[in-house]
Order: structure tokens, then sequence, then C-alpha cells
């Protein structure tokens, strides 16, 4: 094994009771304009709404929205997300003592869609990088991005466009589940830092198409963590996949680098010194550590251009999967 990096074993108090969030928005061109009798996900500009209220212990809680009129296909022109925990010490003076409730806005776009619209919308960019590839590839035919679900729908809940699907494990392994890819990362390539006991880690989904024709979303099954510096981190969410019509591999991963944060500015752009929202999750750089690890221990691999590389606020992704087998 390789001798790992030095590594400091600290925790930042900051990031107590925080919700990690990873959300990259998509540009695809081609997506649905919103129109009732319009096809696919929407790629709806409209404003991200936060209302932060304190609690009885010593956070506040944020509650975001999305507003816009692109949505008017889904009967609303609102959808709400997951609530999140911020921590005291990072809300502002002017909100506490005594601590009172604030709403703060920003301009964004996002791409909202049923769980049926995405998983379509995946087989269409899947044909495009099969037709402009000018390489034989192995066969994937296994999710591209992960979503986050939304409420609000008058015709059901609907999902967010989060982050690329950039690894994927072949079922030729003798490991054929999400938890024994995550136990080969801890027991033979030493992936062992959690994730901070004060960190909650916000529900991903991956969508996926039953033999029955019918879609559904499905979470992470287990997660691997390789600690570089204190709260930033290697992370890896898997997803089992092989008992679905991707017959070809059995686990996906979705790889990327925790920052200091875990993304917190996302929601703390309130703060004075929070000047850059954006944040690089080094998508590319983390599916290649992936594979460098699985490679060292005697794994083959390849990368296959699946085309999922769209991406308007972070371009750290080429649109490349990385796939293991033996």
């Amino acid at each position: 094994m390789r001798e790992k990096e030095n590594k400091k074993s600290s925790r930042r108090g900051f990031l107590k009771g925080f919700s990690g969030s990873l959300g990259v928005a998509t540009g695809m061109s081609g997506l649905s304009s919103g129109k009732k009798d319009s096809v696919g996900p929407v790629h709806a500009r409209g404003q991200r709404i936060y209302t932060y209220r304190p609690t009885s212990g010593e956070n506040f809680v944020c509650n975001e929205r999305f507003v816009s009129s692109g949505l008017k296909k889904y009967g609303t022109n609102v959808v709400h997300f997951d609530q999140v925990e911020i921590p005291r010490e990072m809300v502002p003076k002017r909100h506490k003592n005594p601590d009172k409730s604030f709403t703060k806005k920003r301009k964004e776009m996002a791409i909202i869609g049923t769980p049926k619209e995405h998983v379509e919308e995946e087989n269409q960019i899947r044909k495009r990088s099969s037709t402009e590839s000018v390489t034989t590839q192995v066969t994937y035919n296994g999710p591209l991005y992960t979503y986050r679900s939304a409420e609000g729908a008058s015709n059901g809940d609907v999902q967010e466009r989060e982050s690329p699907i950039n690894t994927g494990w072949s079922n030729d392994l003798n490991y054929n589940t999400a938890s024994e890819i995550r136990d080969v990362f801890q027991a033979t390539m030493d992936w062992n830092q959690p994730i901070p006991t004060d960190i909650q880690n916000s529900t991903r989904y991956v969508n996926i198409s039953d033999s029955d024709g019918t879609f559904k979303q499905r979470s992470s099954s287990a997660e691997a963590m390789d600690e570089i510096d204190t709260t930033k981190q290697w992370h890896v969410r898997l997803y089992n996949i092989g008992d679905y019509k991707y017959s070809n591999h059995s686990v996906v991963g979705q790889a990327h680098v925790d920052p200091y944060d875990h993304g917190l500015r996302k929601y703390l752009h309130l703060l004075p010194y929070v000047n850059d929202l954006s944040v690089n999750w080094y998508f590319d750089k983390a599916r290649e550590r992936v594979l460098d690890d699985w490679g060292y221990n005697g794994f083959s691999y390849t990368r296959n251009n699946v085309g999922n590389d769209n991406f308007d606020s972070d371009d750290s992704h080429n649109g490349e999967i990385g796939l293991i087998s033996n």
C-alpha cells in the first residue's frame, strides 16, 4: 500500500450542526422551457430564497425554496427543499441577541423535472455521447447524475439535477454491493475517514428504471471518505444499481472533494467575507484518485465518455466515468 499523505485529525467547530450540500446546476441545451406541453426537465431561471429561523438550541434552521415562472408545467411556481441547520456562530451579529428570523435571496438557474423526465434526458445524453465517440468504449447504461428531491409540484414531487456520476464497478467483480465496495476502500486502500459526526450528510438520489417501466429514485447505500486535511476530504457516494436493468455495472459512485466548509458557503452567502459562492468539487480529480487506488491494487479500469460534462458553476468534470473491473 502506498504511503498516505500526512493528515491532521482536528475538526473545525464551525461545521457543527451543518447539513452538507453538494449541488451543481448543469447547462444542457435543448431543455424544456417550462410550458405545460413541453417535454423533459425545465431549465428554469429563478430566485433562491433562504429563510433563517433561530431554534431553541445553538443553531438556526434554513428553509430553501426556488421560485420561477418556468415551473408552470408542474402546476406551481415554487418548490421546497429539505431544511438544513446553520451553526449559530456563523450567523451575523445583527440577527442575534436577540435571535431573530431573516431572509436572503439570490438569482440562479436550476434544472427541475420528474424522475421519468430526468431518466429520459439522461438517455438522450447517452445517445449523443455514443454518436460523437470515436473510440470503442465499455458499455455503460447506468445513471448519469445525482438529484435531490423538491416538494410543491401539483402532479407529484420533482427533483433538481445535482452532480455527475463519475465512477462505476462492473458486475464481474467479487464485490457487487455498495457496502462491499466501501469495505474494499477501507480495508485495502485505507479510506477510513468517516464523515464528521457534527455534519449531517444531505440525501442525494440516482434515478433508475425498473423492469416494469416505472421510474424510481434510490439514495446512496454506502459512502467512502478519506481525509485530506481536517474537514477537507475525498468523498464517494455509492449507489446499488445491479438489481435493475443496468446489468453490466452493479455499483456506481459520485466522487468529489469536500472543501473545508463542505459547501457551507451556499447557505452563508449573507456573510461579508463569503464573496465567492462557487464551489470546486474536483470531480475529475476525485475520479482519478479512485481509479489510481483501485488500479494500484490490481484492478483494471477504463474511462468512458458519457457526456455529462455540461456544468455552469463547476467545470471540474469532463464528462467521463471511470469504470472498474477485474
